[in-house]
């Protein structure tokens, strides 16, 4: 799957859409269109880190829920930990008089031949960027690996072991300047928003449900929408460009995204319709 594309069309949901413009007068087109935006909240909210919270809540046995930006912000810490042996400027300069910016250290299984060596780099501000790049995985993340454990490291693994050695002030500054990333998988999805022609749908805020933190990237985010929601058969697809959005979730997860979305669609159309016919007899 190299670019998450998620079709909206159903012909149960026309069926529905169709008795909705009979009875309040409001197109299958504008239906379809109010429904392809609820796709591309409910895609933006499954995207890891999962939800769109912006604050932890107290839940009513007293334990916290924690929000969907405080744990990207949490992982993010994670990957830096994984990454960064942290220490003081004295120390490092005593490290760099001793054995210079850099040291290798052979690796083996206990009792076994060395499979390769590991590094530790004394690292300026600046290569930091560098050196998270190149231990990403495919999906964005950094693997966990742990030098304590003696079997089970493969010769491909070993990059996972070295460390970058930086100073507090130098860790505090790169967080600083990649959490702000952090939405930036969601906003993608929540860009097609934007694309859409949502002129005649009623929706009073069509950003809603979409938080600051992710709203705050959708302008510089790759998506598309092919809106063909007034052909007979009526369909919207949206796709999420970003090159690693097939990465951070299955076309599963996606599809089952969508069936979760359409189903909530259906029933929301079906209140709807009820609510008329109700208020039609009333009057």
């Amino acid at each position: 799957m190299a670019k998450p594309t998620i079709t909206l069309d159903n012909t149960m949901l026309l069926k529905r859409m169709k008795q909705l413009e009979k009875v309040t007068g409001k197109e299958v087109a504008s239906s379809l269109r109010r429904g392809g935006r609820l796709l591309a909240v409910g895609l933006a909210r499954v995207t890891p880190p999962f939800g769109l919270t912006t604050k932890d809540k107290i839940l009513d046995d007293g334990s916290e829920e924690m929000s969907s930006l405080h744990k990207g912000e949490n992982a993010l810490l994670r990957d830096l930990f994984r990454l960064f042996y942290v220490m003081r400027i004295e120390r490092i300069r005593s490290i760099v008089d001793f054995q210079g910016t850099s040291a290798s250290y052979k690796y083996a299984h206990k009792g076994a031949s060395p499979i390769g060596e590991v590094k530790e780099l004394v690292l300026t501000r600046g290569q930091m960027k560098g050196f998270h790049k190149a231990r990403r995985g495919v999906n964005g993340r950094v693997s966990k690996a742990r030098r304590g454990v003696t079997t089970g490291h493969r010769f491909k693994d070993l990059i996972n072991l070295d460390k970058g050695i930086v100073t507090k002030e130098y860790v505090d500054s790169y967080y600083t300047e990649k959490v702000k990333n952090i939405g930036l998988s969601k906003a993608s999805w929540a860009s097609c928003i934007m694309r859409m022609n949502l002129t005649n749908t009623d929706i009073k805020n069509i950003w809603s449900g979409i938080p600051a933190w992710v709203k705050r990237h959708v302008g510089k985010c790759s998506s598309s929408v092919k809106d063909n929601a007034e052909n007979r058969l009526p369909i919207i697809t949206l796709t999420n460009s970003l090159p690693w959005a097939d990465k951070v979730m299955s076309e599963n997860d996606y599809q089952n995204c969508l069936t979760v979305v359409r189903e909530r669609f259906y029933k929301s159309m079906e209140s709807e319709i009820k609510g008329a016919l109700k208020a039609q007899a009333a009057a």
